[in-house]
């Protein structure tokens, strides 16, 4: 747990370093969110394949094993996610160790984060403790292929929100790689199939007919849930079942947390200026909002089933770059302050929480 806390000090100090030496304010969000990316990197990929991330000793050894075969022996055996086993193989020919596979796994997916956070939002450091503590950070430095997936996804969507902002040089060209990407992340996890509704909300100009749609596919979501279940135990190739194992108390806390924004929505006045740019491009603003949505929907399933939260966290990053902007639109300034120092102190308890569960952090070179 010490190391997560130094890392999760280390973060904030990287922040209010980077915004005091900064004298140029565009590169201040930019500076931040390289130093911290690079800091988590080196301390998570430093971790020995054996520490408590259940699955992360299986891709250890499939990166190991591919070392022994050719590439069409190597593909022989994988029914499905071939992209991923076969960015596997060719991997394992130019690092020398898995240790080496486990950085590329943790840059590529925190870097792939943080340049959607760089995108969608202006208050980088409380949506970096968003990121870290709903889970999304520990659930994807275990399941590599779901990381990558999950990553090509974000790296699609910011491509096709750039096409749909209007007509811009270059833009058949953002969508033909945006699409390309969506591809690539299919490949490498069935699961990344469900990313075509945030792909497809952001495709959709008129945004009250975005939100009627989202809505709707909300509410056929919870209508169709045994259905879409099995849907996913054929896709998955698995035996999923009808069965919630949690925490009730952390469950209760992170719904908190990703409803939050939405109540505030809701019930509170909202103001009509504000000097936030993304509140200024309805495009970001109601795109995030359409995508939480359905996160949290998918996330309140997982009372139904656990695996519904493995879905939600393809949606719940939209929650977290949604957040500021919701709390500058229905705050003032002292109550917006307060509440981002409250939820950043309940995420980073929420980690340690996690994180207690697997032991003592073990560095490869302890062992």
């Amino acid at each position: 747990m010490l190391v997560y806390l130094i890392m999760l000090c280390g973060i904030a100090l990287i922040y209010h370093l980077c915004y005091i030496t900064t004298w140029v304010e565009k590169k201040k969000k930019r500076n931040f969110l390289i130093w911290s990316g690079i800091f988590i990197v080196l301390i998570m990929g430093s971790r020995w394949e054996g520490y408590q991330f259940a699955d992360t000793g299986m891709y250890v050894q499939i990166f190991n094993k591919s070392k022994s075969y050719g590439v069409e022996a190597f593909l022989g055996d994988a029914t499905r996610d071939t992209g991923y086993y076969l960015m596997v193989w060719y991997l394992a020919r130019i690092f020398p160790s898995h240790q080496w596979f486990i950085y590329f796994e943790c840059a590529f997916l925190i870097f792939s984060v943080f340049i959607f956070i760089y995108c969608t939002t202006d208050k980088p450091l409380f949506v970096v403790f968003l990121f870290l503590g709903t889970g999304i950070f520990t659930f994807y430095l275990s399941a590599f292929r779901q990381a990558f997936a999950f990553s090509f996804c974000l790296l699609s969507y910011l491509l096709l929100q750039k096409v749909s902002q209007g007509k811009e040089k270059g833009n058949f060209f953002r969508l033909l790689f945006g699409l390309l990407l969506f591809y690539i992340a299919l490949t490498m996890h069935a699961s990344a199939i469900v990313f075509v509704i945030p792909l497809s909300i952001c495709l959709i100009k008129n945004y009250k007919l975005k939100i009627f749609l989202i809505f709707l596919l909300a509410s056929l979501i919870v209508l169709f849930r045994s259905s879409l279940l099995s849907v996913g135990n054929d896709a998955m190739d698995k035996e999923y079942e009808i069965e919630a194992n949690f925490s009730i108390l952390g469950f209760i806390i992170q719904t908190i947390i990703f409803a939050l924004p939405m109540i505030l929505l809701l019930l509170a006045p909202q103001k009509k200026s504000s000097g936030n740019a993304f509140l200024s491009q309805e495009t970001y603003y109601y795109n995030l909002l359409a995508i939480s949505i359905v996160g949290l929907v998918f996330y309140l399933l997982r009372l139904y089933t656990q695996e519904f939260e493995r879905v939600a966290i393809y949606f719940t990053i939209a929650i977290c770059s949604l957040y500021p902007s919701v709390l500058e639109k229905t705050l003032n300034k002292k109550s917006e302050n307060e509440l981002i120092w409250i939820v950043c102190i309940i995420c980073s308890a929420l980690l340690l929480w996690r994180v207690s569960r697997f032991g003592a952090f073990i560095f490869f070179w302890q062992k």
